[in-house]
């Protein structure tokens, strides 16, 4: 699969951040919400790498705290195998 990303030039505005998503569980315990995240992340990783992409990129999101963002840098696309051209294809 093509993933085309511009050059972080071209669009300054347009960036992607990443964050540890927020899971809100009320009504379990510290185990039972420590076992629901970590199956959240097994989820985001197992979807991530059938779509191509690196599993660094969901262990990078669980790391940064979900009040932040850390923007992805151009470099990272391509380690994580997020894009797989930084120039526009010739074809659709």
């Amino acid at each position: 699969m093509n993933r085309f990303v511009q050059p972080i030039e071209a669009v300054p505005s347009a960036r992607i951040g990443v964050h540890k998503p927020e899971l809100i569980m009320p009504n379990l315990d510290a185990a039972a919400a420590e076992r629901h995240r970590d199956a959240a992340k097994w989820a985001i990783i197992d979807y991530l790498t059938r779509m191509g992409a690196d599993a660094t990129l969901a262990m990078r999101m669980f790391e940064v705290r979900h009040e932040s963002m850390e923007f992805i840098r151009e470099r990272d696309f391509a380690l994580w195998r997020l894009a797989t051209s930084f120039s526009r294809p010739l074809w659709p």
